[in-house]
């Protein structure tokens, strides 16, 4: 029995950061032009430009969630597509040293996912992504017999409707309880077609971006959103909102979660999928079987806070990921502003 399994892909993502890579706000004209956050990241168009930084990392939602479940002690499986690829062997050695159980759920001829983030010197990002149509879970792979597991962490990715509502399915008749980080070929199948998902999900979670996309709300009505996606059938809601924290709601209460200051932003890639698997972990963590209890929300939502600075403090997704060890003991992570408010 796995404590947890992580479900989605894993990619080679490879980081550019340049200072010529600016970073544009203006609201006004940017919405219009289809950017909902009325902020863009920029460089000159013909031109020729220096990259000043280049590195090289495993990313991918699950494969990132994982390596947080694994540091954090927890026993963790992996549905993770990875490639028949020399680098998706790579991604496997990496994962394997982690203690992640992977299993083969992907084509003979499938090809590694692959990310190429922009870095501005904010560490504000911008993410390029290529995804081969055959490195994808299919569900002849699936080794059913052997999911068991107290909780499945899904990045949906661009995994079928289908094989998504068969994993949950499977899950909740062992009696597992079900996190979604929906992806944007998610989303745009609109709440309609994804509600047998969505009603199933304990726990969803999304940035407030995602969240407008989703249920057609404007972006700043925050509260407006949530209470929409809670009405689709999720016991509780987390949406991130960036250097503002995050809000964590349940039938009765609203947790608005402060951030941890940063020693520095060095990427943003990844904070999401850190907060998200933070806030899993730390449920689990605590061995209390009602997630929505008080003292569990508000230690995994430390955790979940924690792990996402640590993450963005350094350059990719997982290298910032913190251990069991890290967060108990680090002063730094002690304390965190929570407000409660009635739903």
């Amino acid at each position: 029995m796995f404590d947890i399994i992580s479900i989605g892909t894993a990619t080679q993502d490879v980081f550019w950061k340049s200072p010529l890579f600016k970073v544009l706000r203006d609201p006004e004209h940017l919405e219009a032009l289809g950017f909902p956050t009325g902020e863009a990241e920029c460089f000159a168009l013909g031109s020729k430009i220096q990259i000043k930084d280049l590195n090289f990392d495993i990313g991918g939602g699950a494969a990132n969630a994982a390596v947080t479940f694994a540091r954090q002690g927890l026993k963790t499986g992996g549905l993770i597509a990875i490639g028949n690829d020399e680098v998706g062997k790579n991604i496997k050695i990496g994962l394997k040293k982690e203690k992640i159980k992977l299993f083969p759920v992907t084509k003979d001829t499938s090809k590694t996912a692959y990310s190429t983030i922009l870095l501005s010197k904010t560490g504000e990002r911008t993410i390029l992504y290529y995804r081969d149509d055959d490195s994808n879970i299919i569900s002849e792979k699936i080794p059913w017999r052997k999911i068991k597991t107290k909780w499945i962490y899904i990045a949906t990715g661009t995994i079928s409707l289908s094989i998504l509502k068969n994993i949950v399915d499977h899950v909740k008749k062992q009696g597992g309880k079900v996190s979604i980080n929906p992806s944007s070929h998610f989303i745009k199948q609109g709440l309609k077609k994804t509600k047998s998902i969505l009603r199933k999900t304990d726990i969803l979670f999304l940035n407030q971006e995602e969240g407008s996309y989703f249920t057609k709300i404007q972006f700043s009505k925050g509260k407006a959103i949530i209470q929409k996606l809670q009405s689709e059938g999720p016991k509780m809601v987390v949406m991130t909102k960036g250097k503002d924290g995050a809000v964590i709601a349940n039938k009765k209460h609203h947790y608005n979660v402060g951030v941890f200051k940063e020693k520095t932003i060095a990427d943003r890639t990844g904070a999401g999928d850190a907060f998200g698997s933070g806030f899993i972990a730390g449920i689990i963590g605590t061995k209390e079987k009602d997630f929505q209890n008080e003292k569990v929300i508000l230690r995994a939502a430390r955790l979940a806070a924690a792990n996402a600075t640590a993450v963005v403090e350094k350059v990719g997704a997982q290298r910032g990921a913190l251990t069991k060890s890290q967060f108990e003991k680090e002063s730094r992570w002690k304390k965190l502003q929570i407000k409660k408010e009635e739903a």
